[in-house]
């Protein structure tokens, strides 16, 4: 008997366009003779939908005007069944949730925890472990606790634009690099080399980061090492994905338009150092699904801690899906999460 899956994608975030285009591939990922797929979209104002028509309006956001396939739904328990409500007021039960989600309102914890008050199970993480991935300060934190360099950094928590700036001169210093502390998808990130820079950045990166912004000082970037890691067996780690863009700066662009990033299968002094230090950080941290882990290296070739994506972008040019394929794995990652959920 198959199982339903709820494939979770949208969200109100800046990074939604990111996650329905990372639903869209995974909807060709999944195996359909084992799983009947739930699509269930979340509007931009937040009102869940489930979705019956075409997928490949999902992948540029079109699904949301396809009102005659869009149907009002809630996730919501009854009777020791959690799912989400259908057309006739009853409930759909979910044997397992994909929450396809990037960023603030979705890979932060919000939609893990509300899954886990619904006894749905899933393939993110719970939700403490998400919360504190999502915050690239609190990360920061505990990779330096455990010996892992990071760049160094001041954290802005509300902090008005002339007390930052005040704050990130004396700590740091020029050049700079902001962004928000709780997104990716490199929005509002930004090398800073400027006072007058820092005030024009500091300000977008407060306005869609919600006032919580990380400045750091700016890595003079020969490469950037991204790590998957995958939650099956004993655990896989693939420290192969390696990104080097002409000015160091690996921005959305570069991210999902160009498609730059490529897989190193050999290895190499810094790529074994970065999975050495992702296994560390896993541990550390006690992610257990799947998660990618960033590092950056500089010209002289010391190599600093990034970030952690709990549920790192899964759209076609994306490395996450690419690493994992190059492990030699018996079948897709996605379909190998859902078989242990």
């Amino acid at each position: 008997m198959k199982k339903t899956v709820a494939l979770i994608f949208g969200g109100v975030g800046v990074e939604r366009y990111v996650s329905m285009a990372s639903a869209y591939n995974l909807l060709g990922l999944i195996d359909k003779d084992k799983y009947n797929i739930l699509p269930v979209g979340i509007g931009e104002r937040g009102d869940f939908y489930i979705y019956k028509g075409s997928p490949d309006l999902i992948k540029d956001g079109r699904w949301e005007k396809d009102v005659a396939h869009l149907f009002p739904t809630s996730p919501m328990r009854d009777g020791g069944v959690g799912g989400f409500l259908g057309q006739g007021r009853e409930i759909i039960g979910v044997d397992i949730a994909v929450p396809c989600m990037h960023g603030e309102f979705g890979e932060d914890g919000r939609v893990a925890g509300l899954l886990e008050c619904l006894g749905i199970k899933s393939v993110a993480e719970d939700w403490a472990v998400s919360v504190i991935c999502a915050d690239k300060a609190y990360t920061k934190l505990i990779a330096k606790s455990i010996g892992i360099k990071t760049a160094d950094w001041v954290y802005a928590n509300g902090l008005d634009t002339a007390s930052a700036l005040s704050l990130s001169q004396e700590r740091i210093g020029y050049p700079m690099f902001i962004k928000p502390a709780r997104l990716g998808s490199s929005f509002g990130a930004h090398p800073v080399l400027n006072k007058e820079d820092f005030e024009k950045y500091y300000e977008e990166a407060c306005r869609i980061g919600m006032g919580r912004v990380l400045i750091e000082k700016l890595i003079d970037v020969d490469c950037e090492t991204e790590c998957a890691y995958l939650g099956v067996g004993d655990g896989y780690f693939n420290p192969g994905g390696v990104i080097k863009a002409e000015d160091g700066f690996y921005d959305y662009d570069k991210k999902y338009k160009k498609d730059i990033a490529r897989i190193n299968s050999a290895k190499t002094p810094t790529t074994e150092l970065c999975g050495k230090y992702a296994r560390m950080l896993v541990k550390e941290i006690g992610i257990k699904k799947l998660c990618r882990v960033d590092f950056l290296t500089d010209k002289s070739g010391d190599v600093y801690f990034n970030e952690i994506n709990t549920f790192p972008g899964m759209t076609d040019s994306s490395l996450y899906p690419k690493l994992t394929e190059s492990m030699g794995l018996s079948d897709s990652f996605i379909n190998l999460l859902l078989s242990g959920a």
